[in-house]
C-alpha cells in the first residue's frame, strides 16, 4: 500500500492524470472563449457551474440578458 492506497486505486489515479489535465486545459479554453465572445452562453456551462437547475436557469437568464444588452448597445454605436 502506498499512503493507504492499494495498487488498483493507485494505477487508476495514475492513468487518469492526463485526462484530468486535459479537462483543466479545456476548462480554461472554454472560459477564455466565453470571455472574448459576445454570443449567448449555452445551458451546459451553467449546469456545470451551479448546484441546482433553478440557480443555473436564473444565472443563465441574467448573464445572457446582460450579454445581449451589451451587444445591442455596441451595434447601435456603429
Amino acid at each position: 500500500m502506498l499512503n493507504g492506497l492499494n495498487y488498483e486505486v493507485f494505477v487508476g489515479l495514475f492513468l487518469n492524470v492526463k485526462r484530468n489535465l486535459n479537462r483543466l486545459a479545456y476548462t480554461y479554453a472554454l472560459g477564455a472563449s466565453i470571455a472574448t465572445s459576445d454570443d449567448v452562453i449555452d445551458a451546459g456551462f451553467f449546469d456545470a457551474v451551479c448546484e441546482t437547475e433553478e440557480e443555473a436557469a436564473d444565472l443563465r437568464f441574467e448573464t445572457n440578458a446582460a450579454r445581449m444588452l451589451v451587444k445591442a448597445r455596441a451595434s447601435q454605436r456603429r
